[in-house]
């Protein structure tokens, strides 16, 4: 078991907040501890004014704690189909990429910032806009280390391209698996030696 987590948390006026983590290691003790996260993270969504404020609750929390040892990476959605868009706060390394009329390009930085280790982090609130048919993928930073035969970390654009051909291929199966089977055609891959957590939202005009 690894310490990857994720929910969606449906909220008023149609909107909804999803968030996808992990906490290092491996493990029964780290998967514990991201299920601790995931609660605490439910009972913020509630209360909470802005993804900035959840976000710096929640490491908060974790520093008050202290009793891990582990990083932790999060990343925040707050999604709203009445505005077609949506705002973003993380803290760690997600590979993060949107498709926009069958092209995908990849929008995440790399951030050395985690959370539980200090009291006061430096994070960016982010807003991108969706028309209809829009796509967003994001994956915890596994997802750069799934091919064994590959010496050197998947790139960002790679990932891109997997999720086109997903698009194109209209697979019955959800988009996150036809993404993962794209990159299975180009390498030998492997989710056991390499546990990934991923999402998907799609903008539909219903």
């Amino acid at each position: 078991s690894g310490g990857e987590f994720f929910d969606f948390v449906p909220i008023k006026d149609g909107m909804v907040y999803a968030f996808i983590g992990k906490c290092s290691g491996r493990g029964l003790k780290t998967a514990l501890e991201a299920t601790e996260i995931m609660h605490h993270i439910d009972r913020s969504f509630i209360s909470m004014e802005s993804l900035l404020e959840s976000i710096h609750k929640i490491n908060d929390h974790l520093v008050r704690v202290k009793k891990r040892s582990h990083l932790v990476s999060l990343c925040l959605f707050e999604i709203n189909p009445a505005t077609k868009s949506m705002r973003i706060a993380r803290a760690g390394n997600f590979a993060i990429s949107i498709c926009r009329s069958g092209i995908c390009h990849n929008i995440s930085k790399s951030s050395g910032v985690f959370l539980g280790m200090l009291n006061h982090i430096d994070i960016q609130e982010e807003l991108f806009e969706f028309a209809p048919g829009s796509v967003l993928f994001c994956a915890t930073e596994g997802i750069h280390s799934l091919c064994d035969n590959l010496d050197h970390p998947l790139p960002d654009g790679v990932i891109a391209g997997a999720m086109e051909k997903a698009l194109r291929s209209k697979a019955e199966t959800p988009f996150v698996n036809a993404v993962f089977d794209q990159i299975k055609a180009l390498c030998d891959f492997s989710m056991q030696r390499n546990p990934v957590a991923a999402i998907s939202v799609e903008f539909r005009e219903d």
